[in-house]
């Protein structure tokens, strides 16, 4: 520990009052003695080297023009225009004038003030015009202060304090006016802590005993001894702000106090063993401590770095008006900081996006106990793991509880194997990232057991990107994302990849995206939603963000499941790209095959885009979307190809209704095309009609086919307008509200 710290108890009850005591007694009483003026240029004025003989107890008049030295600029407490807190004096503030000439081993003192505000200023007596020097032989307890007489030859070391005259330059707010005060993150309260310090020559002495003396000095060229900084915070919750901030450098470099005089005196004065003290700084806003305020303002001091290079990391821990703890480490440029400087900086705390709906988020300190990932940690039990730097796991990670992965700013996890819940207990998954969702989990299964790359009951995705490949030989069809409970994405970007399998499968259970990005890409199905059970359903329902769902051989979407089932897009999107044609019959942009009754699709707002698999081959193209249910359009753009087809062969349907399904829109965007020999619109009941109340609908056959191959109904107060080739005449029908047949290859409606 060092001296400082320790002997701080005895510097203020011994050393520290004795000094002020004598100082300001002394000064004051000489100060009050005599009135005289003296002018700058009084001050200033050629001296001989004959000095005058002079009384026992000498006072002195004085005026030392003094300004700050260039680059700094910390001296005010209010921005400028350029952003930087410029440098002046003000009429308040306290100067401690000591003598630290060479060889001597006394310290005489007394106090100064500026004489105006700004830029440049005279330093004069703190009260009235006159000066006495305190001498101090030895240290301050072992022998009483005497006047002291200057010789002419002097060097006056300058310490520059706000408002309260002390020993020490202290940033701590121990031993300021109010004594315990500490920084409170303000410019106002900033002022207390901005310390300088010069030297000056003492040129001469001019004057008698009756007329008084006057002392001439070089002039004052102030360095500021700290920089001031202003923090602020990213990464609280909504709502809560700035309480404390506690400050602390890795390689003990912040000083906490100090003596300048005492530094420059060296060891001729036998006060401490070490006038420099080191240790955190707390910022306490008190009573300015608000839900709006992020922002903080401190003074702080850095000894320098060992070398040019160097770095060190600072630690801030924030206490928020929440009452949580808020954590982050920063490291520092190369070098540190300079003193005499204005830092602005944006930190972003060690926190986590935790999403409650959509578009509605919280920021979550990471846990102190929280497990920090590196190659060694599997499996995963209940609770929380950051993933910090780059990290390689070689190893099938199990997860035996419910664990919350966090991947940090910048970090990458990269797991050669699987992620796969254990038998028989409850376990999840959620994963989240933070403000810049830069942080990375990688899985790739190409070897080992038959899994897929990622077995859940429950998967939530609240931030970062998370990739599963499923890169196999095997026969067996293995998936990328399994899942036999709910999946959730809330934000960040998931990418689900399977060689022989699906992209992703949801058995018994949801998938709700509410933004981000989704993206399935597979050789089967890219997204399966699968369940046998007719009691329960499994839904999709895309309400913001993205999803992608691209197979080469199978269908974008299957919707192989329970009775009621519902597709829903209320913003976002979805794409769908089904395979091209293979020696698979059910395979489509979308399938929709219930095991019982009938799934149904709502479009409220976004776009549901969908395009089925071209011909290859010998085998024909495949429909965009196959439903056995209802489909209805309130908004949004609901967009529809059926897959090409060749020269021998035919495309496919738009949309084939398999049982008398209904397509209404009711507003929105529609477009539906069918490829080659292929109708726009294809029903297989009698009773499939189309119902048209608004929107704008644009639906066209394939070569030699139909829009329609059913009865529609439109609107009384819309039209369709009708052709067989985009380039002849429209044919108008009037909507009458009644089935009406349009044998035509191209339909609009509106």
């Amino acid at each position: 520990m060092n001296q400082l710290s320790t002997n701080r108890h005895n510097r203020v009850s011994v050393a520290l009052p004795t000094l002020l005591a004598v100082i300001m007694t002394a000064a004051l009483t000489a100060c009050t003695s005599e009135e005289h003026s003296v002018s700058t240029a009084d001050s200033v004025e050629a001296v001989t080297n004959e000095q005058p003989v002079q009384s026992a107890s000498p006072a002195y008049r004085i005026s030392i023009p003094a300004s700050f030295g260039e680059d700094n600029e910390t001296r005010a407490v209010t921005l400028s225009e350029t952003g930087a807190l410029n440098a002046e004096f003000t009429t308040s503030d306290i100067i401690l004038a000591t003598i630290i000439s060479e060889g001597d081993n006394q310290t005489a003192t007394t106090i100064l003030k500026p004489d105006k505000k700004g830029g440049s200023a005279n330093l004069v007596p703190y009260s009235g015009s006159n000066v006495s020097f305190t001498k101090y032989s030895g240290t301050m307890t072992t022998a009483p202060p005497t006047p002291a007489t200057l010789t002419g030859n002097e060097t006056l070391f300058l310490e520059y304090h706000a408002s309260a005259i002390n020993e020490i330059f202290d940033y701590t707010g121990l031993y300021t006016d109010p004594v315990g005060t500490p920084q409170d993150g303000t410019l106002t309260n900033l002022s207390l802590y901005d310390y300088a310090t010069a030297t000056v020559q003492v040129t001469g002495i001019t004057g008698n005993e009756t007329d008084g003396y006057t002392l001439t000095t070089t002039e004052a060229s102030f360095v500021n001894q700290q920089s001031m900084y202003k923090f602020t915070f990213t990464g609280l919750p909504s709502g809560v702000g700035v309480k404390t901030v506690v400050i602390h450098s890795d390689k003990n470099k912040l000083v906490s106090g100090y003596s300048p005089t005492l530094v420059a005196l060296g060891t001729t004065v036998n006060i401490l063993t070490d006038p420099v003290a080191y240790g955190d700084i707390t910022i306490d806003l008190g009573t300015a401590a608000s839900a709006s305020n992020s922002s903080v303002y401190a003074a702080l001091r850095f000894d320098p770095l060992d070398g040019e290079t160097a770095t060190d990391d600072i630690t801030f821990t924030v206490t928020g008006t929440d009452n949580k703890t808020y954590t982050v480490t920063k490291t520092t440029r190369a070098g540190g900081f300079q003193n005499g400087k204005y830092y602005s900086s944006t930190i972003a705390l060690d926190t986590y996006r935790a999403y409650t709906a959509k578009d509605t988020y919280t920021y979550v300190p990471i846990p102190e106990n929280a497990t920090t990932v590196t190659s060694t940690t599997y499996p995963w039990s209940t609770g929380t793991y950051v993933v910090k730097g780059d990290v390689t796991i070689s190893h099938n990670v199990s997860l035996t509880g419910d664990v919350k992965l966090i991947l940090t700013d910048g970090a990458s996890l990269t797991i050669n194997g699987y992620i796969c819940g254990s038998n028989n207990t409850s376990y999840s998954l959620e994963i989240y990232g933070q403000d810049a969702g830069t942080g990375k989990l990688s899985v790739e299964n190409s070897s080992g057991l038959n899994y897929a790359g990622m077995t859940v009951k429950n998967l939530t995705v609240h931030g970062g990107e998370t990739e599963v490949k499923t890169n196999r030989s095997s026969t067996t069809a293995l998936d990328g994302i399994s899942s036999s409970g709910l999946v959730t994405v809330y934000n960040g970007k998931v990418t689900a990849n399977s060689t022989n399998g699906c992209g992703i499968t949801i058995m018994k259970s949801n998938l709700i995206v509410y933004g981000g990005e989704v993206n399935a890409t597979s050789k089967g199905d890219a997204i399966q939603l699968y369940n046998s059970d007719s009691s329960t359903h499994t839904d999709m329902e895309i309400t913001g963000g993205s999803v992608t769902a691209r197979s080469t051989n199978g269908s974008g979407v299957h919707v192989k499941s329970g009775k009621g089932d519902k597709i829903t897009i209320d913003g976002g999107s979805l794409t769908v790209v089904g395979g091209n044609a293979n020696s698979s019959t059910n395979m489509c942009g979308m399938l929709i095959d219930p095991y019982n009754g009938e799934t149904y699709i709502l479009i409220k707002s976004g776009t549901l885009d969908i395009t089925g698999g071209d011909a290859v081959s010998e085998k024909y193209g495949r429909v965009g979307l196959s439903i056995w249910g209802d489909i209805t359009v309130d908004g949004g753009t609901f967009t529809v190809r059926g897959g090409e087809g060749s020269d021998t062969k035919n495309g496919g349907h738009g949309i084939y209704f398999a049982t008398a399904g209904y397509l209404t829109v009711n507003g929105g965007t529609v477009n539906i095309t069918g490829g080659k020999s292929a109708n726009g619109v294809n029903g297989v009941s009698s009773s499939s009609i189309q119902t048209f109340n608004g929107g704008q609908s644009s639906i066209a056959g394939g070569e030699g086919s139909k829009a329609f191959n059913k009865d529609v109904i439109i609107k009384t107060d819309m039209k369709a307008y009708c052709s067989d080739s985009p380039n002849s005449s429209a044919t108008t029908v009037q909507g009458t509200g009644s089935n009406v047949t349009l044998n035509y290859r191209y339909v609009d409606i509106h």
